[in-house]
This record gives structure tokens, sequence and C-alpha cells, in this order.
């Protein structure tokens, strides 16, 4: 079991060593985060271990900064007093980042790696300790099977690669035998920007139609995101007009409950008969507005009245 205290301790004391889990900080964030500890304090403790007179830090680098920025002298600390190894020590400080989201995935993606080497733990025992799906694990690491330009891409906010594309290029490389396919599929995304789904469509296409090629496959998929486009701005175009004009409005109304009337008959093949009395009343109350909007519709509203009067009397 962990034995930990609970303490403020001198900032100066705390020595950070270069095997962090966290190699890069973003200055703007880390400047929120010390504008949010000067205003509202210190919501979390960093967590160090006693070495000598001086601690080490474990988790919490991002926290530590802030409060230097803010040159504050003191901070709160959870001080691990058990005697760890040194994989333990890392498997917490991982699982620490990891729990606060706090590692880009190329970091993470090689801080899991370490602790599986290190310790010689397999995905199955690592995603267990982490709390996390194997699935997810595989995909954290595959960042790792790519070339650094693609490394490079999933690291930036405003990029279409995700790690989602990178596990779709994998599968489709591994599944048609030609790891070429990886990055030709990576390099589709990046020129069109292919959303997740899209890339899915594209390696189904590959996967159903084995003769072509991705870029076949890449104008198929592009293809449905203009037909796509063009039928949703059609479906505004129509809304916007249905809106400007009441008739058509109502046309439309009429439309949508001709199509549900259908599909209702298609599935119902009886109706009581106090519902068909219903029905039949309704019926003739429709016929009784849409003759007072529209007049050439009395005649026909007179007609239907006088041969369904017979009718709702029996």
């Amino acid at each position: 079991m962990i034995k930990i205290e609970v303490k403020i301790i001198p900032v100066d004391r705390i020595k950070v060593k270069r095997e962090q889990v966290r190699e890069s900080f973003d200055e703007d964030k880390l400047r929120m985060l010390a504008d949010s500890i000067a205003e509202y304090g210190q919501l979390q403790p960093v967590i160090v271990k006693k070495e000598g007179p001086d601690y080490v830090l474990i988790a919490g680098e991002r926290r530590l900064r802030a409060m230097i920025q803010n040159q504050v002298q003191e901070i709160a600390a959870v001080i691990l007093t058990s005697e760890f190894s040194d994989d333990v020590l890392y498997q917490i400080q991982l699982v620490g980042n990891i729990q606060r989201e706090d590692l880009n995935p190329l970091e993470r993606a090689r801080a899991i790696k370490k602790l599986m080497k290190e310790t010689g733990l397999n995905k199955k025992d690592v995603s267990r300790k982490l709390g996390v799906p194997r699935t997810t694990l595989t995909e954290w690491l595959n960042i790792l099977e790519v070339s650094e330009k693609y490394q490079q891409e999933v690291l930036k906010e405003d990029s279409p690669l995700k790690l989602s594309h990178i596990s779709l290029a994998k599968a489709l490389a591994s599944r048609t035998g030609d790891p070429t396919k990886l990055n030709q599929l990576l390099e589709g995304v990046l020129r069109y920007k292919f959303t997740r789904e899209e890339t899915r469509a594209i390696v189904e296409i590959i996967h159903k139609y084995l003769h072509i090629d991705l870029e076949e496959a890449f104008n198929a998929v592009l293809l449905r995101r203009e037909h796509k486009r063009i039928s949703q701005e059609k479906e505004i175009c129509r809304q916007v007009s249905i809106e400007r004009d009441p008739g058509k409005l109502l046309v439309e109304s009429f439309n949508n409950f001709s199509t549900r009337l259908e599909k209702f008959l298609e599935e119902v093949d009886y109706i009581e008969d106090n519902d068909k009395r219903d029905l039949l009343e309704e019926f003739l109350y429709i016929c009784q507005l849409m003759g007072i909007m529209l007049p050439e519709m009395k005649d026909a509203y007179r007609v239907n009245k006088e041969n369904l009067a017979g009718i709702l009397d029996k």
C-alpha cells in the first residue's frame, strides 16, 4: 500500500529530473494556469518523493512551473513516504499525467513505450494499469510507427490528421499486404482533409474492390462529399423557399403526411369500426378547411360530404 504525507514544502527544494514524462510545455497554456492559480489558489498538489533534505518531483511539473512564474515560495505537495522502485515511480508519474490529459499524443506514446520496455509489461497489463481499453492503448502507440512528418501533423491543432487516421492507414497496409499504402493514405488525408468517416469509407472501398488504387478511392469519396454538399445546399434552399411561401409550406406538410400515411398503410391491414368513423370525420374536417382556403375545393367538399354522410350513419 502506498504511504503518503500531505504538507506545504518550499518550492526551491523540489528537484526536477529530466526523466519526466512531459517533454514540452505550451507557454500560453502555462500562463493561463499560472493566472488561474493566482486567482483561485492551488487546487491540486504536486507529487514528490523525499530525497535527503530535498524532494524529487514525480508528477505536476506544469503546476510547479506555474507557481514559480507567480513567484510563490511554497507549494502543496503529496509526499510519497514509501520506498518505490524507479519503474513504480514512473508508473505513478505516467498515470497521473494521462489521467489529467496533460501529455500530447507523442509524449504519451513514448512514455508508455518506455514503461513497457523497462518493466516488461505487455499491452494488456499496461492498459489495466492505466485504466484504458487495449484498443485505445494500441491507437495511442500507433503514432510511433509513422514518420516524424505525420507525428508532427497529429500534434497540430488545425491538422486534419488524427490518431484514428493512422490506425485506419495501418489496418489498410496490413490487410492489403502493401506497407506503402500507409503513407499514401495519410498523404490523402492531409491533401483532401478527409474526416475519419471518409477515411474509413476509403478503406472499405479498397477492401471491396481490390483492383482499384487509392487515388480512385479518393475520387469516389470526394464525389460523395460533393454530392452531399450539393444536396445540403438544395435542402437549405428548399427550406428557405418553403418558409417564405406559405403555399409551399402547406404542400410540404401534405407531402410529409402522405408519405407517413403510405408507410402506415403498408404496416396496418385492419382498422376498428370506431376508428373508421373518426377517420372519416377527420377527412371531412380537412376537406372543409381546404374549401375555405381554396374556393375551387368547395364542390369537392360538398360531393364528399354527401357521399360520406350515408357511410357515417351506418
